[in-house]
This record gives structure tokens, sequence and C-alpha cells, in this order.
């Protein structure tokens, strides 16, 4: 919901949209990534780039980076990205996943 509103320029309801589901990430990479890209669109810079590192520092699933980077993508086409996407995409992309055969659901 909060990238929708995002993209119609809604920033005060995507913010709530994000406020309300940060609690609900569940401790996997899939959902850590998304809270990191939400806490980076909340406004929460440096607090978002630690929680990357910190995820990066572990096992990342491809699936789980790509789609990340499609929510992201999504946000940098809104009116009003937040601050430093571009070099929180860049640092997803710049990942190298070895194990990307042991990608399982």
């Amino acid at each position: 919901m909060g990238l929708t509103h995002a993209l119609q320029n809604q920033i005060d309801q995507a913010h709530i949209a994000w406020q309300t589901a940060l609690p609900l990430f569940e401790d996997d990479d899939w959902d850590n990534l998304h809270k990191a890209l939400y806490t980076l669109a909340l406004g929460h810079t440096e607090t978002a780039f630690q929680q990357l590192d910190q995820i990066l520092q572990t096992e990342v699933r491809p699936k789980a980076i790509d789609a990340v980077l499609i929510d992201a993508d999504v946000l940098s086409q809104c009116p009003t990205p937040p601050a430093r996407l571009d070099d929180f995409i860049a640092k997803l992309k710049a990942i190298e996943t070895p194990n990307t055969e042991q990608d399982a659901d």
C-alpha cells in the first residue's frame, strides 16, 4: 500500500503504511531487505544503510535481492523518491551471489 501512495505523491499516507508494516516483518533476508528499504523511504537513511550492511553480511537469497530491487525501482519512479535511493539500489546490485543454484523458496 505504501508504494501505491508514494507513486501518487501521497507521502504522509505512504509513511503511515510503512510505519504500520515495519513491525510485521519477519526475521529473514526477504523481509529484512524490505525493512531496510522502507526505513530509507521513511527518511532514516543512516539506519537503513546500517540495516542493509548488516543483512549483506549474511547469506542473502538472490530472489530476495530481486524482490527488493523491484520495489526499489518502483520507489525510484515516485515524484519524490527517498534520498540516497540510488546508492541503496547500487549496493544491492553490486552483490555477488555465488550460490544461486541453492536458491529455494
